[in-house]
């Protein structure tokens, strides 16, 4: 089966697994939702691969020999963290956000069919076939479930009123997958002969490798028919074999050191390319952080803006309120300017009025007076007359 983008790396100390699981969880893709802020967009898987060679056994003596076949035990354990399963109503995904839900669910839905599917043959003991080929998720870890390792599960929920629906999805699914009971296979020894063997290139894509050159050829040693009665010739004939193996050796050791050297330059690219790679998703990682910093700056920038643009229309609201009392104030004084006006008309009214009265009251006291006056000048007139009589 193929995956795209999977690397396998062999390592020589703890130190170097642990840097190539660092890398590995480097790589994996997340990405923002509206659920939540750094969400799994694929499933990652991290295998540890063991091999171990035997070259040294003991016979039934107990001394150390060297095996007619060496024997090879290969264990793995695979660590395998499942996206977790979305709904569109929630996440409110779309375009490529929405395809990447849609294949975790998928993967997620073929899991759950498998599972069901081993629970339904053994309870019933029917012979269902298993849709392990409907997910690549599945097809990868076919051997798991049919005996050659173990499963272990961990289920995680989030403790929240509102996921309640989905945790007891969870809860079901955990419970389903507790009563599936498979029978363990026995490990198989893999056989690898010690005969060393140069195989011709087979494809086209082989031959772009540095071919060897035909002195470092492995001759291939004669066949012997020894005749015992000439030992002089079966000495010259054994002469010629031993210098055959001798070259033979000799020219395995050449091939050896070219394999070797072959080997440690491909192994060199690959870390390279692979540290490339690693350095290209980091840059990926670290534009898609600064883009979401941004799209966060800018949703930031805008809900600012809505508050100002309100904040405005609340101010402009309130100016023209004042602008209302304003002009209801200027009414009033212009009100009060007009009585003002009115109390100072009537005021000067009053005073000619006033002045009027006073002028005329003067001119009947004068003419009162002048009257009086004439009146005593002819009583006064009268009297002397009288006298001088």
């Amino acid at each position: 089966m193929y995956v795209h983008g999977v690397t396998e790396l062999e390592v020589k100390s703890a130190q170097e697994a642990f840097e190539a699981f660092n890398a590995g969880q480097k790589r994996k893709k997340m990405a923002y939702t509206c659920l939540n802020a750094e969400s799994s967009r694929s499933h990652s898987i991290f295998n540890i691969r063991v091999v171990q060679f035997e070259q040294e056994t003991y016979d039934s003596k107990g001394k150390l020999v060297i095996p007619e076949t060496n024997l090879i035990t290969i264990s793995q354990l695979s660590l395998v963290d499942l996206a977790g399963s979305e709904r569109t109503n929630r996440t409110q995904n779309t375009g490529v956000r929405l395809k990447e839900a849609s294949s975790i669910n998928n993967s997620l839905m073929t899991l759950r069919t498998c599972i069901e599917t081993l629970r339904e043959n053994q309870n019933s003991k029917a012979n269902k076939v298993v849709p392990y080929r409907d997910s690549k998720l599945t097809y990868l870890f076919k051997n798991y479930f049919e005996g050659d390792g173990s499963v272990q599960m961990i289920v995680c929920m989030n403790p929240s009123l509102k996921d309640l629906e989905e945790n007891l999805h969870v809860l079901k699914f955990a419970e389903l997958s507790q009563d599936v009971k498979v029978t363990k296979s026995e490990p198989v020894a893999t056989v690898l002969t010690t005969k060393k063997t140069i195989r011709k290139p087979a494809t086209p894509a082989r031959m772009k490798m540095p071919a060897l050159t035909t002195q470092n050829s492995i001759s291939q040693i004669p066949l012997l028919k020894l005749d015992f009665c000439d030992l002089e010739e079966c000495e010259n004939m054994i002469d010629k074999v031993y210098m055959s193996v001798k070259q033979c050796f000799v020219t395995s050791d050449k091939l050896d050191k070219q394999i070797t050297a072959q080997a440690d330059e491909t192994r060199r690219r690959i870390v390279k390319l692979d540290k490339e790679n690693i350095l290209s998703k980091e840059e990926c990682q670290r534009l898609q952080l600064m883009g979401k910093k941004l799209y966060q700056k800018l949703q930031r920038r805008d809900a600012k803006i809505a508050m100002l643009e309100e904040e405005k229309t609340g101010q402009i609201m309130k100016q023209e309120e004042l602008q209302n009392v304003v002009s209801t104030l200027h009414n009033i004084i212009d009100e009060k300017d007009m009585k003002l006006n009115q109390n100072q008309l009537d005021k000067e009214k009053t005073k000619h009025k006033l002045a009027v009265q006073s002028e005329k009251m003067n001119k009947e006291l004068d003419e009162k007076l002048r009257r009086q006056r004439e009146q005593l000048a002819a009583n006064m007139k009268a009297k002397e007359f009288n006298y001088r009589k």
